[in-house]
């Protein structure tokens, strides 16, 4: 598995015209991919353009199309309707205190980013261990699923 740091210097060195990619970087820690293949999979089913993110339904078709499927979880908002939420944090910065031990792939989605969690770590620039959390508002989290 690729770690943040690790696809971050491969963007920055093969592709330094680029920003706005923090849905390749999670695409490629979900998946164990390299980062050029994750950019070139989003690029393939969406037409992906340099320097901006990519959409939700783009990330989660380039997921389908890597073998994983996705499932959105319940938040704390579900208990108003009497159903059990499967996570209550609002930002990015409780998130990342909430999985801390929980197994598993998750996309967590605010306004014009997606982090991705894996088996409780934040691979990502908002990562508490990096220095830089943030309190983006969380507006959904997906669990990706590898397809057997």
């Amino acid at each position: 598995m690729q770690l943040y740091n690790e696809l971050y210097r491969v963007a920055k060195l093969y592709y330094p015209q680029e920003g706005g990619f923090c849905s390749v970087i999670a695409t490629a820690v979900a998946t164990g991919s390299p980062f050029g293949k994750a950019r070139s999979m989003l690029y393939k089913h969406g037409k992906r353009v340099d320097g901006h993110g990519a959409y939700l339904n783009l990330i989660h078709k380039t997921l389908g199309e890597m073998g994983y499927s996705v499932r959105r979880l319940k938040c704390s908002i579900w208990q108003d309707m009497g159903k059990e939420p499967e996570y209550k944090a609002k930002t990015l910065i409780s998130i990342q205190r909430e999985f801390k031990n929980r197994k598993g792939t998750f996309f967590v989605y605010t306004n014009r980013h997606v982090t991705c969690i894996k088996d409780g770590v934040c691979e990502d620039w908002s990562n508490n261990e990096h220095g830089r959390p943030t309190k983006y508002k969380v507006l959904s989290v997906y669990e990706v699923i590898a397809n057997d």
